[in-house]
């Protein structure tokens, strides 16, 4: 990945808020598109006539190859969110909060606009025009690199040949099996299993993964199911986009204060993150969804926004782009098997209340494991 961005200058400005903004714009695509796969899954059950848990692993498979093998989604997230935090360093946790503050803007226009196209065209048009709006990553993804020293950081770089895998002498790539197996082992032993606490701290990273997605994607149905209108349901959403965008600007300044323990940050939001879903089978009107959503916005966006800053402290700058890397495996493998047995749970008991009480338990038990690397 350090090839594809410029150099590791910090600049903490520049052209490094263009890339900032790129980030912002590429959020609001893969993440709006992937929270608005709620609304989406009302308009599917009726259509396929088929079980929540299968329904709902069409977003999961969605989710997880974004974050697992770099496909699609994946190339857009990876890339611009790496990329930005090369160009800064005592700003870094400003920088994060603004551009992840797309994933919240995305959450709140996507779920009204994927409910303006489904009633307009039907499922067909609405993942069809959906299309053509990701297209407008390719613009974005051209702008990441700085186009005034693309080339020359390539050029003057005498390591560019040891980072592309190029035996000099032959010219030929080395084989990609090995290099990637390499590359793993790398990756595990220097970052997930460097120590126990390091371990733990992945773990805490899945279970947080396993639960953050469930009322994005579950909440338009259930509300649905309580007779409730998409419209509403939409709002419902919305709302939690708003507070989140808020909440990852806001929690983003708060991180860069010298004074704030990060880590504390990240287990109080776990722990009401928990408490709040797991309560939230309760609340069965608008209002009360409403409220639920706001404060779940607010706790995943702060949660969001530090979490990044957190993995830059434990592991260093220099190792980065390896550890990003395997916490979006870690995230995928959460996505891909969170919602459908979550769904499952609803087929098996007729309503998702399970499924918020055990979303909320898988939160609190995460927010537990997170004391223990900071004891240790």
């Amino acid at each position: 990945m350090k090839l594809f961005c410029n150099k590791k200058t910090y600049s903490d400005g520049g052209y490094g808020w263009v890339v900032v903004l790129c980030a912002f714009c590429i959020g609001f695509i893969t993440d709006g598109i992937s929270f608005a796969f709620g609304i989406l899954l009302v308009e599917l059950l009726d259509v396929f006539e088929q079980g929540r848990a299968p329904t709902l692993a069409i977003g999961a498979v969605m989710s997880g190859m974004m974050y697992c093998i770099g496909t699609g989604f994946g190339l857009m997230y990876l890339s611009a969110n790496v990329c930005m935090m090369h160009h800064f360093k005592e700003r870094q946790a400003i920088a994060n909060g603004l551009a992840m503050c797309g994933s919240g803007a995305g959450a709140f226009a996507f779920n009204h606009l994927t409910n303006f196209l489904l009633e307009s065209f039907g499922w067909r048009g609405t993942l069809l025009l959906t299309g053509g709006i990701v297209l407008n990553g390719v613009v974005f993804g051209l702008l990441l690199l700085q186009p005034t020293t693309a080339n020359e950081d390539l050029l003057s770089d005498p390591n560019t040949a040891g980072k592309l895998n190029i035996k000099e002498e032959t010219g030929q790539c080395s084989k990609p099996l090995r290099a990637i197996k390499t590359f793993c082992e790398q990756t595990f032993k220097e970052i997930l299993f460097k120590d126990i606490s390091c371990f733990i701290f992945f773990v805490s990273v899945f279970l947080y993964s396993f639960g953050r997605d469930v009322p994005f994607s579950l909440i338009p149905d259930q509300v649905t199911e309580l007779g409730m209108s998409t419209t509403q349901a939409a709002w419902l959403i919305s709302v939690a986009g708003i507070t989140n965008t808020v909440s990852r600007a806001g929690f983003g300044w708060i991180g860069y204060r010298q004074c704030i323990k990060r880590m504390v940050l990240l287990e109080i939001l776990t722990f009401l993150l928990g408490i709040s879903t797991g309560l939230s089978f309760l609340f069965i009107s608008f209002e009360t969804k409403l409220l639920y959503m706001s404060m779940y916005g607010i706790f995943t966006g702060g949660y969001n926004s530090l979490r990044r800053i957190v993995l830059a402290d434990i592991f260093g700058m220099e190792m980065l782009d390896k550890s990003f890397g395997l916490m979006m495996l870690i995230i995928a493998i959460a996505d891909a098997v969170s919602t459908p047995s979550l769904g499952w749970l609803f087929d098996k008991t007729g309503n998702y209340n399970m499924s918020f009480i055990v979303t909320g338990a898988v939160f609190i038990f995460g927010g537990i494991l997170m004391l223990i690397p900071r004891i240790l």
